[in-house]
């Protein structure tokens, strides 16, 4: 029986998640935008209703509709004023966007009303019925059934309703829904607006239960994602199963386990699990990039660094004390922000848990002071090591999930390790804290209230620390990893980078630099509190590195001037007066909102792009590129006069492959053979499975019957990054270039990946080669956005070159060249394959390149071979002259390739055998 009145407990706290899940999901379904601000949205419903129906005595129906009203206005202007002006931008971007949306409306509530909880009774009946034992709350009924019908309500309207067209048109082709004359501003401003009364709905139905609490009300986000991811964004059915179970399994967890929190974290563990299982490894070749915010130059330049900690120092020792504490949060919250840079301006991986990390650093440390005895030093480098260790744990979810849904399954995290670590006051001590006494360094007394110039020092000195270790990480080849699987995941596992290493490196060293804040924030205090490391104050440390430019480290040191008790409220405070500080958070909120709009890569790139400015006006006149490096494409023979770098002579096998999506059979029974030191071309019409055959040799498509063999041994079911590690390169048809990275960093990232099979020199030798074959020398320290298409194009198959590859494909590397540009490629691949004994398998559809090149000639159509044999004999060949005769050239143009691009299917020589036959 107890088992019953646990579940309809738990039924109606489900019904309440549904209802915020399904509001997600509307908003979802009609803008494509995950609205973190969904919670904020539904406590300013909440706090309103309150304010009409306890102090206006208005009726429950009068004051709900006015709160309702509210919401929806708030949803309106939230899409027109913020979404509307984004929708060219990145996801990432968006999505920040609700993230100061929340920070925004969270400091709006706070401001105008009360911070301590507010007891709100209930608007629905609390009667007790009793079925045969079981207890059942009416209002939990009531709950339940409302659930149930809003989502019987949505699935319909969504599924059958005009409007519910529409919306799902729009999703899938706002160009398709103009050309019917449908407005896909005015359906998104709509569904923001639903889902926005769905929010303020559950949380007016929410606040007698938990308490009218900003944070706690706000917090409902947390489940509310949860349910729409599982889901999937899209299904209203899965989405109330998903929060009928989620507040079921809390429910019953709470009954059968004691220990505090469990009935919390376990069912959000379990989801982060389940969105891990239904991620992937890898990302599809259609996934869309976050794209992220600018990162800066591999540049420390000590002088400067020296001079700003001199002046530093000088001012801790001189100023008053409060401008000292200030500093003192300033150097702090920069540490922690240093971490957000490592994992998400570098690695791109979104955390919303590095506050969450930063305390488990900070309560190890505590603990082996208070309860072991250890001094203040030992203690704080085995609680970074504990924050590492938490950033390798929070690490595994990126594994599999990346970009919003890894955000969500951070934010998750960091909400099971508030529930069971810092809410249970048996291990934090609660209200009382742990005692860690008065610190001290080398016997030097630090204590943060006695000596709070020396504790100001430590804080510098530890700040200095996090700021070199980051920037040289920028500069090594794990840092050129990281920004490689930033830009794209794909090609850096292409060219052999291990993607799983690199971000559990990036979670686990920004987990050590989040502890070291962490850490230096607690001990400031002789009995430290963990009540104060909330999941959603990690948002608002994103917003901080955001506004600061979370791809620089010096970004870190401008967000933190934003946090409450920082530079920024002293200076407020001496120019308006003590009662700024109290407004620091709106203030923020609204520069963060101000900052995406006009200025999305943060203050420090900003600041950088100005000084760049300057030194360009400062060199006027002279040269930027040494005259002597022409940029041209050159064969190998003409490569120097050094000893050009020998593969060791490997040969591709596909043998029987077949693949298929769903009922569509791709490839079938294809086997192609590429030898070393040969050029082997692929040809085919559009559609013929030309790609799909280069992703299965690389291993991003796995395929259902054959075997690939590099030198006989079968790679077919070895990852992509380990067939690269074995010798095999590619180049990819969209370029898939890092764009974050300079044309030299781009070389580098491939020719680091080689591994075991160069020496350091055989690897500096490929990548010299490279840049000399395909004539880049004038561009190494360019980024690749700055290059013409056809130029970009030469960087993307150097970076081929550059691995040092046994066998390299190369798809489509003439588009975008010029006529002559490509003729000097042909004898660049020749000489590649002879000189340097590579195996090059060359799909392409400039036909008269491939007949110039290749030794060998296989083609596709629909997925099957029609011919092979030399370029002479497939030339010649009717199966092939009839197959190109029948197609149709419908592959996408770049918009800036040049006029003279040779992409015609149909080649001149079979066009010359149709005419004779």
């Amino acid at each position: 029986m107890q088992f019953l009145d646990f579940m309809f407990i738990g039924l109606g706290i489900g019904a309440l998640y549904v209802i915020a899940g399904l509001g997600l999901i509307v908003v979802h379904r009609g803008s494509g935008v995950i609205n973190f601000a969904h919670g904020a949205i539904g406590t300013v419903g909440a706090y309103t209703f309150w304010s009409l129906h306890e102090n206006d005595h208005l009726s429950f129906l009068p004051a709900y509709l006015l709160s309702m009203l509210l919401c929806v206005a708030i949803g309106g202007l939230t899409h027109n004023l913020l979404i509307r002006p984004l929708r060219h931008s990145t996801p990432l971007t968006k999505l920040l966007v609700t993230l100061g949306l929340l920070i925004t409306l969270d400091s709006i509530i706070s401001l105008k009303y009360p911070q301590s909880s507010v007891i709100l009774p209930s608007s629905l009946s609390v009667r007790r019925l009793v079925f045969h034992g079981v207890v059942i709350g009416e209002d939990k009924l009531i709950l339940f059934g409302l659930a149930v019908v809003l989502t019987t309500a949505l699935w319909w309207f969504y599924r059958y309703s005009k409007f519910g067209i529409v919306t799902t048109t729009v999703a899938h082709s706002p160009k398709v829904a103009a050309s019917l004359g449908y407005s896909a501003n005015m359906v998104a401003t709509v569904n923001w607006m639903i889902g926005s009364a769905l929010a303020g709905t559950a949380a007016i139905l929410l606040a007698p239960i938990t308490g009218l609490q900003v944070t706690q009300l706000t917090e409902i986000v947390i489940p509310a994602l949860a349910v729409a991811v599982v889901g999937g964004l899209r299904s209203f059915p899965l989405g109330l199963l998903a929060g009928l179970a989620l507040g079921v399994a809390q429910s019953e967890v709470s009954n059968y386990v004691s220990y505090s929190g469990v009935s919390t974290a376990l069912p959000l563990v379990l989801i982060v699990v389940l969105l891990a299982v239904r991620g992937s490894s890898l990302p599809g070749r259609l996934d869309e990039h976050l794209g992220l915010p600018k990162v800066g130059m591999a540049k420390l330049r000590p002088i400067s660094a020296l001079v700003l900690c001199a002046i530093a120092a000088v001012l801790i020792g001189t100023v008053s004390f409060a401008w000292v504490d200030a500093g003192t949060t300033t150097l702090i919250y920069s540490v922690i922000l240093l971490s957000i840079v490592v994992i998400t301006g570098y690695a791109g991986q979104l955390s919303l848990a590095q506050f969450a990390v930063a305390g488990v650093g900070a309560y190890v440390a505590s603990e082996f002071v208070s309860s072991i005895g250890w001094a203040f030093f030992p203690s704080l480098v085995v609680g970074v090591l504990a924050g590492a260790a938490g950033g390798a744990i929070l690490a595994l979810p990126a594994l599999r999930t990346r970009g919003v849904i890894l955000s969500i399954s951070t934010l998750a995290f960091a909400a099971a390790v508030e529930a069971l670590l810092f809410d249970n006051s048996s291990l934090t001590g609660g209200y009382a804290g742990l005692n860690v006494g008065k610190p001290s360094l080398f016997g030097l007394n630090i204590d943060s209230v006695t000596h709070p110039r020396a504790y100001a020092y430590v804080c510098l000195g530890g700040f200095v620390i996090a700021v070199v270790a980051v920037t040289l990480l920028r500069g090594r080849a794990s840092g050129r990893r990281l920004l490689a699987i930033r830009a794209n995941e794909r090609a850096a596992t292409a060219l052999g980078v291990h993607v799983s290493r690199s971000k559990i490196l990036a979670f686990t060293f920004g987990g050590g630099v989040a502890a070291l804040g962490g850490i230096l924030l607690v001990f400031r205090n002789q009995f430290v509190l963990f009540n104060n490391f909330q999941a959603l104050d990690s948002v608002n440390l994103v917003g901080l590195a955001t506004v600061g430019g979370v791809g620089y480290p010096s970004g870190s040191a401008f967000g933190a001037q934003l946090q409450p008790g920082a530079l920024g409220t002293q200076l407020g405070d001496d120019i308006f007066g003590q009662g700024f500080s109290k407004w620091l958070m709106l203030a923020t909120g609204i520069l963060f909102l101000l900052m995406l709009l006009q200025s999305p890569h943060g203050m420090a790139e900003r600041l950088a792009s100005q000084s760049a400015w300057v030194r360009t006006k400062l060199r006027r006149g002279k040269p930027s590129v040494d005259p002597e490096r022409d940029g041209a494409v050159r064969p190998v023979e003409h490569v120097g006069d050094r000893d050009r770098p020998v593969v060791t002579p490997m040969t591709l096998r596909a043998t029987g492959l077949n693949v298929s999506f769903g009922p569509v059979k791709v490839l079938q029974d294809v086997s192609i053979i590429a030898k070393a030191g040969e050029v082997t071309g692929l040809i085919g019409p559009n559609g013929a499975g030309k790609s799909t055959f280069i992703d299965s040799v690389g291993g991003f498509v796995r395929p259902k019957d054959g075997a690939i063999l590099l030198d006989d041994v079968d790679i077919t079911a070895i990852s992509p990054d380990a067939r690269a590690r074995r010798g095999l390169g590619r180049s990819f048809q969209s370029l898939e270039l890092f764009d974050d990275m300079t044309v030299y960093e781009n070389l580098q990232v491939a020719s680091e990946a080689i591994g075991s099979r160069h020496t350091n020199a055989d690897a500096r030798a490929w990548l010299d080669m490279a840049v000399e074959m395909f004539g880049l020398g004038a561009y190494l320290d360019r980024l690749p956005a700055e290059l013409p298409y056809g130029r970009r194009r030469l960087v993307a198959m150097a970076r081929a070159v550059a691995s040092g590859p046994g066998v390299v494909l190369l798809d489509e590397p003439a588009s975008g060249l010029t006529a002559g540009e490509v003729t000097d490629l042909g004898i660049g691949i020749r000489e590649l394959a002879q000189q340097s004994g590579v195996a090059v398998l060359l799909v392409e559809h400039n036909v008269d390149l491939i007949m110039r090149t290749c030794d060998r000639v296989y083609v596709l159509n629909f997925g099957r071979l029609i011919a092979q044999g030399s370029p002479t004999e497939v030339r010649n060949d009717p199966a092939v002259i009839e197959a190109y005769l029948g197609a149709t050239d419908e592959e996408p143009r770049p918009p800036d390739a040049p006029s003279d691009e040779l992409s015609d299917p149909l080649p001149e020589t079979a066009g010359k055998a149709a005419h004779n036959a």
